[in-house]
């Protein structure tokens, strides 16, 4: 709608923007969410891993949908961060962010104590927390309900899986 600026997502550190359907869903008929894709999914060219060349990228994105602010942006986990560093390059451009939302982000500073860590290590402490978060909100599901959210689940995954998302 016009008078509704746009939300644009910003992937976390797997790259896809797939586990914001839900927020897409509870928003407003009205609101246009647009959610950014990273660099290097499809395995025809690599990704990118300098911060602010990503956020270039993905800046030039939300230009051909938005060519001017106020923007409104949300990230989750490292997206956070991407989204911030958009909104500071923005911000060198005499342009307006008028929502940065980050969502379990981390500060900067521990992205230095991430780096020194073995990527296995990394790898197995992301999917570790991951199906702790799932298994938690399974279990909230009224108990009709646990299987097709565990089905879903499983669907978004083999969906990942066979566009390479996940390693």
């Amino acid at each position: 709608s016009e008078d509704r600026p746009p939300l644009f997502i910003i992937p976390g550190v797997n790259g896809n923007v797939i586990g914001y359907e839900t927020l897409a869903q509870l928003l407003p008929s009205e609101q246009p969410v647009y959610g950014l894709r990273s660099v290097g999914l499809n395995g025809n060219v690599g990704p990118l891993d300098q911060m602010e060349v990503i956020a270039e990228r993905f800046i030039d994105d939300v230009r051909k949908i938005q060519p001017n602010g106020p923007y409104h942006f949300a990230g989750f986990c490292i997206g956070g961060s991407v989204a911030y560093e958009m909104a500071q390059q923005l911000a060198t451009q005499n342009e307006h962010v008028a929502l940065l939302a980050m969502i379990g982000t981390w500060p900067p500073s521990s992205v230095e104590d991430m780096v020194s860590t073995s990527p296995s290590a990394q790898k197995l402490a992301f999917l570790g927390e991951g199906i702790v978060r799932h298994l938690r909100a399974m279990l909230a599901q009224p108990r009709g309900k646990r299987l097709a959210y565990l089905i879903k689940k499983a669907l978004i995954i083999l969906e990942m899986i066979a566009r390479r998302d996940v390693d």
